[in-house]
Order: structure tokens, then sequence, then C-alpha cells
């Protein structure tokens, strides 16, 4: 390419560009360096450029993008050297990463809500995570890993082999087994089970996920009555198919201040293989943040949750506590058993929050303070959905940036309660309201 510049005033130019085309070249050999462990088929599958075909530089720049979203190289070059008039080779060279990781995480966390500043005062214990990733086996980009969770409430291991094929298909594919134990506010339950899940890119930004499982649940306690429940203190089986439609454009996944995130989720747990559970619902999130101007922003996060059939009390919705409706403790929102007052769950919800946070400090750019707003409920059944039901809360809090989302304190006062009139709900939590 030649560029002529001609002056025709003090300020303006005349340019004209001449541009010659290069030759056709054709890709005569894939020659692949580096990998001692991973097989050859496994690279040549991300591949865009194959022998005979004509050398293109989008082909070379997203097959590097795919090499690379495998997570096994830590060096991933392609280049291209003339062997002779029209005519190249591809060298790619690769170096693989570690194989190995283990985690461990360790936190404290009270089983309630902190009723006082003194958090020792509020049965606060610890609460730790431990991980295990061995990946690329078999030379395949495949990887197991051991999750496993422990803390006052919940305790979980989970068992996972994840590779990016199914059958050949380029679809990440998760295979899992759990086992896991919850107390709930009014009931807990341990669960078995196993599941497998494929993934599939759409568009840029949206993924698709389909999961078939299959998992057994046996109620610990109930402190409700038992005609409050479908299933009572017997073990009930579930057969399920999920899709998940998931579309994230916020700009940071941890600490967006602008995009929106929109996840819907059906799921039909049909009664096969004598599994007792027959229902479906459908649940709906929606999250926006708004940057008004410098370091004020404004945030919206609404959900939807729908069913109907024969929904055990662990399938239905709950809401209330620091990720949700913060006028009520964890899962309190919505109906109550008549005896014991403890919540029941339902078979619809729908929860709002509008959150404007600010700048307090210009010496520490981390600390925020906000102010925010929930509305919503949890309704028994889905015909008795009713806006004019709807709760309000409304609080104010502080939010310390971290690597790991914001670090949250909030003071949340129910506007339709006559027990606690006057007197606010305390959380501490880490995250944004998800």
């Amino acid at each position: 390419m030649t560029a002529d510049i001609r002056p025709l005033d003090a300020n303006l130019f005349d340019l004209q560009f001449s541009i010659s085309e290069g030759e056709k070249v054709t890709v005569e050999s894939v020659i692949i360096t580096g990998n001692k462990v991973t097989r050859r088929s496994t690279i040549l599958k991300e591949v865009m450029s194959r022998p005979g075909d004509e050398a293109s530089f989008e082909k070379i720049q997203e097959s590097k993008g795919r090499l690379e979203r495998l997570g096994i190289f830590s060096e991933v070059r392609i280049e291209e050297i003339q062997v002779s008039p029209g005519h190249e080779n591809l060298v790619i060279n690769v170096r693989e990463g570690e194989r190995n990781y283990a985690g461990l995480g360790i936190g404290v966390e009270t089983k309630k809500e902190p009723r006082s500043f003194a958090l020792w005062e509020n049965g606060m214990a610890l609460r730790g995570t431990a991980e295990f990733i061995r990946s690329n086996l078999l030379g395949i980009a495949a990887q197991i890993s051991l999750v496993t969770q422990f803390s006052l409430v919940e305790k979980r291991a989970v068992v996972s082999w994840e590779q990016p094929y199914f059958f050949g298909l380029p679809m990440q594919t998760l295979m899992s087994a759990w086992l896991e134990r919850e107390d709930r506010l009014s009931f807990g339950f341990d669960r078995r089970g196993v599941s497998l899940t494929a993934m599939k890119p759409l568009f840029r930004n949206m993924l698709l996920l389909a999961t078939m499982g299959y998992s057994r649940t046996r109620l610990t306690f109930l402190e409700i009555a038992e005609s409050e429940v479908d299933r009572q203190l017997f073990p009930y089986s579930t057969t399920l198919l999920s899709v998940s439609l998931i579309w994230d454009k916020r700009d940071d996944t941890f600490n967006p201040g602008k995009g929106f995130f929109l996840s819907v989720v059906s799921e039909w747990a049909y009664p096969l293989f004598k599994t007792e559970s027959d229902y479906l619902k459908t649940f709906l999130k929606f999250q926006h943040f708004y940057p008004i101007i410098t370091n004020l922003n404004f945030s919206t996060t609404a959900r939807l949750g729908l069913g109907r059939g024969r929904m055990p009390i662990p399938e239905r919705f709950f809401s209330g506590g620091s990720n949700s409706f913060r006028g009520e403790a964890f899962d309190a929102l919505g109906p109550k058993d008549p005896d014991s007052n403890m919540p029941v769950g339902g078979k619809a919800m729908f929860v709002l929050n509008l959150e404007l946070k600010f700048p307090l400090l210009q010496s520490l750019p981390d600390l925020a303070g906000a102010v925010f707003y929930d509305l919503g409920n949890v309704f028994s059944r889905r015909s008795e959905f009713n806006i004019f039901d709807f709760r309000g809360a409304t609080g104010l809090g502080l939010r310390y940036r971290t690597p790991l989302g914001p670090l949250r304190f909030d003071l949340a006062w129910d506007l339709d309660s006559q027990t606690r009139r006057g007197r606010p709900l305390m959380f501490i939590t880490i995250g944004n309201v998800f």
C-alpha cells in the first residue's frame, strides 16, 4: 500500500491510497509443537484452518482464541511460515499450564441474621470450602473436580467431570454427583443426586444450558405442620429436566457499574421411574446497573417465580434476607404455618430491589453509601398473586469494594410490619444483591 499526499490549502490535504492485493496463500500443513499431554486431535478440533484451505488471518485469530478458551494452555502462539510461493505452514506452539489446583477458603457466618453489633453474640461459627481440580485428563482438555463445603446451615460434596465436547459436538458438558445437607428456617433436608449439563454459547454474552438430573431427598426436620407439605417426612425422588438462558452484559461480574444480567430457568420434574415429584416452575431474574454520574450508581434487581403441580417444600419459592427482601429474615417472607408461624414457601414470588449507591469519602474511593427500597411477596398459589399484597421495606447501608464483590452492611425497616415497627434488621454479607 502506498499513500500520495497533496496539499490543497494551509490546513487541507488530499490523500490517495493505492492498494495492491497480495497473492492468495494456501495452507500446506498444520504443525503442532509443545504439547506433552494434550492430544493432537484435541488441538486440531479448535483450529479453523485445514491443509488445502486458503490462509485467513481471521481464522488464525479465532483458532488462537479457541485454544486459549480450553483453559489448559498458559501460552498459545500461531505462526505462518512460507514454504514455497503461494504455500505456507501453520506452526502452532502451545505451552501447557499447571494441571493441579487446590483451594481452601475459610470464613465466618451466623445461622441467623445478626441481631446486635456484638457479632460474637450471634452464634458465629466457621464456614469452609475446599476444592481440588485435576485438568487436561486423558489429553482431551477434560477435568475432574471435588468441591466440599461445610457451615452451620449447609454441608455439601460435589464430584464433577467437565469436557469441552459432547459426543464430538463442540458443547461444554458437565457431569456431576453430589451429597448435600441443608437446614432452612422451617425444615431441613438431605439430598443426593446426579446430573448431566450441556452448555452452548448462542451469541456473545449469551449462554444456553440444558440439564437432566435425578435426585432423592429426605426431610430431616420439620417446624411446620405436616399438612403444610406435600411429601411430609418421607423420602421423595425427582427426575428433572431444566433449561436455562443466561445473558450477561455487565462490565464486571463482581463489581458491576453498568450493564445488565438476565437469566430465565424452567424446570420440569416429571414422574419417571416411579418418582414422586410432578411440577413445573419458572424463575426469571433481571438486574440492571445505571451509572447516573461519576461514582453515583442506580441498580434494579427483579425476580419472578411461578410454579404449578406437586411441589415438595424444598422446591418451593422462598424469599427474605440480605440477598432478596431485606425487610424480613432469611426465608421469612410470605405465607406462614398458623401454629408455628414458620414460613411454608409458595408457588409464586415477586421481589424488586431498587438501590442508589453514592460516594462517601474522597480519600476512600472503595467506600460508598447506599439507600434502598425492596418490594414483593411470596404467595401460596399462583391464583393468589396480587400486586396489592406486595410488602415494602426501606433502608440504608455501607458498601466497601473488594475483589469478590462489595462487603455490605445494611439496616432495613419493614414498612408493613406491625410487630417490628421502628426496629430494623441488620445484615452483614459480601456480594451484590443477587
